[in-house]
């Protein structure tokens, strides 16, 4: 699936998660290319959670509910980032949940693209039973080589999510620590600013809580927004899709 307007030009890898495979500013490729981890590049869609679940497992309603261990002994980043996805309008595309997650459902992304914006919304809906739900996007931008790491993006978080040895939050904040990060911060100080591949100025800005940046990596950064942290089951930090309700949230790129 491809989206062009005067200034950018985007590619939907539906075969690959319904994620952004390219996406081209003013001429210039801003996200990591493909590689053989399917973590690294492009920008995916993190559904039906986000970040890493602690062992692979959660209660819900007086179950235990296990998820594929991907990162051991951790899952992560859902079930559909690497999934295959069909385009069902001009501009969308859905995928249906499959086992090994424990419920029925389908998440549809929606694209509009024009001369100085992008916008990605997620939707995620359930068929009968009610079930919890963190939807997220991780893209992964090209760092330029002239621009100095701390000048990649600009944001001043109040709080952060306290993790431990494993590297997952523990619930409890505190004041952030230096850059760089692999943290999860409540962000209700606006958009995000960035600077990446060929010097293009990207503000980042969505209607989620949470966002997890990632700049640990010396040829990119990841800016993540989530609506609940990782490990959010595990924290009671998620929410509840019924069929009269679904989860929608919408990531918005401007330059």
């Amino acid at each position: 699936m491809k989206l062009v307007s005067a200034s950018a030009e985007v590619t939907v890898d539906l075969k690959a998660g319904g994620r952004l495979s390219s996406f081209r500013l003013h001429g210039e490729e801003i996200l990591v290319s493909s590689t053989s981890d399917p973590f690294g590049w492009g920008c995916y869609p993190m559904i039906p959670w986000a970040g890493r679940i602690r062992d692979g497992k959660f209660d819900w309603e007086g179950r235990e509910i296990a998820l594929p261990v991907n990162m051991e002994p951790h899952a992560i980043h859902g079930t559909l980032y690497n999934s295959p996805w069909t385009q069902v309008e001009d501009m969308a595309a859905q995928s249906h949940f499959a086992a090994p997650w424990a419920f029925s459902g389908h998440a549809k992304s929606r694209f509009e693209l024009g001369d100085n914006h992008f916008i990605w919304a997620l939707e995620v809906h359930t068929e009968s039973e009610n079930m919890p739900c963190v939807v997220g996007w991780h893209p992964w931008f090209i760092r330029d080589k002239n621009i100095r790491s701390d000048d990649a993006f600009s944001f001043s978080p109040e709080t952060m999510y306290e993790r431990d040895e494993s590297g997952i939050p523990t619930g409890q904040k505190i004041k952030p620590s230096p850059r760089p990060w692999d943290d999860c911060f409540e962000n209700d100080r606006g958009p995000i600013n960035l600077r990446c591949a060929g010097n293009q100025r990207l503000e980042i800005s969505s209607d989620c809580s949470h966002w997890v940046i990632y700049d640990e990596p010396e040829h990119a950064f990841c800016i993540e927004p989530q609506s609940a942290p990782p490990n959010g089951f595990n924290l009671g930090a998620f929410t509840v899709v019924t069929p009269e309700r679904p989860l929608i949230r919408n990531m918005i790129w401007r330059w």
